[in-house]
């Protein structure tokens, strides 16, 4: 069908002119000529291909996702074969060409982005020029850069904390999602990265420790260097490893010292503030736990010479292969009961009526014993005393008999063993007095019949003859 004029195009002789050519003008056109005042058609011309505008086709080397900091990426912008068409460059939302004053550069049908950081990021799209006809090409496709910040993240397993000597524990580096990156690692303030001659295994992204010991605390961190890029990642947070060597601690409660036959002490194991210890439990040399438990703590209950020894404990943790050192050794000493001893003062053999005497009731060293008076067969105390001795005075005869004492230990279920018995006699005064009369009577006597025989003699010389 002959193509008319309706059509916004122009015939003028030998001429069929489109102007403003747009999308619906596209196709195959060709002409034939008709020769007026006869019925002749020529053939058909060859046809001639109208085109829609051509679109710029964008891509991006290399083809990396996700970009990161400081890496170079270049853009190119290709329209068709056409080799003088001049290219723009847009970015994001922007309707102005990107310039070379961002850092880029801009050479034929390329735009390269030189050490990328995150202003970087965006979409991006492109269009062609064709020199000397006012034509542009159709929009490329975007596509969109992410610059990114690798960071790597550093973790521990186990978690344990702290770490114990001679346990085994790995670290792991890893950033992002990429299996390329290799991994060094770093420990306190050294620049320089760990190496495996201190005994250290580095296995992919895995640094693994054996046999941690106490050179091996302090601070680690880590950094990845994405292979075939230059790449860094940055440095991760910091790990601080404690290697401790676990210490066992023995007490005794409470703390008497002696402990007496029949009561009851109480041994406490603790190593650091686990509670999943098991506690192992040695006397004297022996090398084997005499007893192994759950619980910290250990009671002897009714003490006897047979539990007098040292003791010392241990910790071994569960789940975990580790065993505390042994705890320093406390001594048990088991002391019979200590006997009362009952002291009288003055010691009188025979106290008069109204005389005064101190029984006195010692037992051992201790000030706290409560003493407990008994007297004859008396089962049940006569009287008892903060104090340890008991005065009387102005005897009489009810005050006569056995005396003993025994002493209880304030705050401890100890009695002592009972003191022997002391036996007080008291006497009245009559007798004493009727034999000092007597015996005054007596010298009197004498006296009387000295006298008497001293005036005989007398007289006697004065009677003599001269």
């Amino acid at each position: 069908m002959a193509v008319s004029q309706t059509a916004g195009q122009s015939v003028t002789g030998n001429r069929l002119t489109i102007p403003g050519a747009a999308g619906s003008d596209q196709g195959q056109y060709w002409c034939e000529g008709r020769l007026e005042g006869r019925k002749v058609t020529s053939q058909r011309s060859d046809s001639i291909t109208v085109a829609a505008l051509p679109k710029a086709t964008l891509t991006v080397e290399p083809k990396w996702h996700p970009l990161y900091n400081g890496e170079t990426v270049t853009l190119r912008c290709e329209v068709e074969s056409y080799s003088n068409w001049t290219y723009s460059w847009y970015k994001d939302q922007a309707q102005m060409a990107v310039s070379q004053t961002a850092g880029h550069s801009v050479t034929g049908n390329r735009l390269t982005i030189p050490g990328a950081a995150g202003s970087d990021q965006g979409q991006y799209w492109c269009e062609g020029r064709l020199e000397r006809r006012k034509v542009k090409s159709q929009h490329s496709d975007s596509i969109t850069l992410t610059v990114a910040l690798p960071n790597a993240s550093l973790t521990v397993e186990p978690k344990w904390h702290p770490l114990y000597n001679g346990e085994t524990v790995t670290l792991r580096c890893e950033v992002d999602s990429y299996s390329n990156w290799t991994y060094s690692w770093y420990k306190d303030q050294a620049q320089m990265a760990v190496s495996q001659t201190a005994g250290h295994s580095v296995t992919g992204n895995s640094l693994i420790i054996p046999g941690a010991a106490g050179s091996d605390q302090g601070q680690y961190w880590c950094e990845g260097r994405l292979e075939g890029r230059k790449v860094k990642s940055q440095h991760s947070d910091s790990i601080t490893l404690t290697v401790a060597l676990p210490n066992a601690s023995l007490t005794v409660e409470p703390k008497w010292r002696p402990l007496y036959n029949g009561e009851t002490i109480t041994l406490r194991c603790e190593v650091d503030s686990y509670s999943n210890w098991t506690h192992f439990w040695y006397r004297d040399h022996n090398q084997t736990a005499t007893s192994l438990t759950k619980e910290y703590s250990v009671n002897i209950t009714g003490a006897a010479g047979f539990d007098q020894g040292q003791y010392w404990c241990e910790g071994r943790l569960e789940g975990r292969n580790v065993t505390s050192q042994r705890s320093d050794s406390i001594t048990l000493t088991v002391a019979a009961l200590p006997k009362a001893t009952l002291i009288m003062k003055p010691k009188w053999r025979l106290l008069y009526n109204g005389e005064t005497v101190t029984l006195r009731c010692e037992v051992d060293s201790y000030s706290n014993w409560t003493h407990f008076w008994y007297r004859d067969h008396n089962q049940t105390a006569t009287s008892l005393s903060k104090e340890y001795s008991v005065n009387i005075t102005g005897a009489a005869g009810s005050d006569q008999g056995q005396y003993s004492c025994e002493g209880r230990l304030e705050g401890r279920n100890v009695t002592s063993q009972r003191s022997d018995p002391i036996t007080l006699t008291v006497a009245g005064v009559i007798l004493p007095i009727a034999l000092g009369v007597g015996f005054c009577l007596i010298v009197l006597a004498l006296i009387f019949i000295l006298f008497q025989k001293h005036r005989r003699n007398k007289g006697e010389i004065v009677m003599l003859p001269n």
